[in-house]
Parts: C-alpha cells; sequence; structure tokens
C-alpha cells in the first residue's frame, strides 16, 4: 500500500507534463466534454453514476453533474485535474479504486482526464 503513494507523485508528474506538453491531442483537436471525456465516463461509469441510480450522489452522465460532484464532494477540480478523485479513482491510485470490478483507465483515457 505505501509503493501506491510513493509512485503517486512520479505518475503524477509524468502524465501532467504528458497531458500539458501536448495540450492538445494528438489529432489537433481540443478536448471536449461531450466528444472526448463523456465516452470514457459512459463505458466505464455511468453504469452507476447516472440520474437513476447515482451511487454516493453523482451523476457522471452530464458535464454539470460531473462538476457538482456526489455525497463525497467535488470529484473535478477545475485547474487541478491530476489532484482530482475523478482522475485518481479511475487510475488506481486512491481507494476505492473506480470501476470497483474493473480495470483502471487506459493511459490514453487517463491523459483525456487530465486535460
Amino acid at each position: 500500500m505505501k509503493a501506491k503513494y510513493l509512485l503517486f507523485p512520479v505518475f503524477s508528474l509524468a502524465l501532467h507534463t504528458i497531458a500539458h506538453s501536448a495540450g492538445e491531442m494528438e489529432s489537433g483537436d481540443k478536448i471536449t466534454f461531450v466528444d472526448d471525456v463523456l465516452p470514457i465516463l459512459e463505458n466505464r461509469c455511468t453504469n452507476c453514476h447516472n440520474p437513476d441510480e447515482s451511487k454516493g450522489g453523482l451523476d457522471l452522465s452530464t458535464y454539470t453533474g460531473t462538476l457538482t460532484g456526489g455525497s463525497g464532494g467535488e470529484v473535478v477540480i477545475p485547474e487541478d485535474d491530476i489532484g482530482s478523485r475523478l482522475f485518481s479513482l479511475t487510475a488506481h491510485l486512491e481507494e476505492p479504486v473506480m470501476p470497483p470490478r474493473g480495470t483502471k483507465a487506459t493511459e490514453k483515457e487517463l491523459k483525456i482526464l487530465s486535460e
């Protein structure tokens, strides 16, 4: 468990550098919630975090719901993408990992979520 906490700063710095050095996706298009982030959330999160179920009071099916957060507080912190719980939970860097019975987000997905 301690090793995970030691790796977090290294992983965060590396991913932050990669994500922000590009500033845009490989295609040159700006990352948008609807086109880029929402498909990841739909694939990994909205089965449990939707308007009908909203586990933990969290609805990730809309931009507004994502920014609002849930009963545990904010999940996305503007200007602190790597520090956001959405990133750290989907990267399996913090407990409880999300999705709970699935694999962590791919490097490509994490890059998009960190933008």
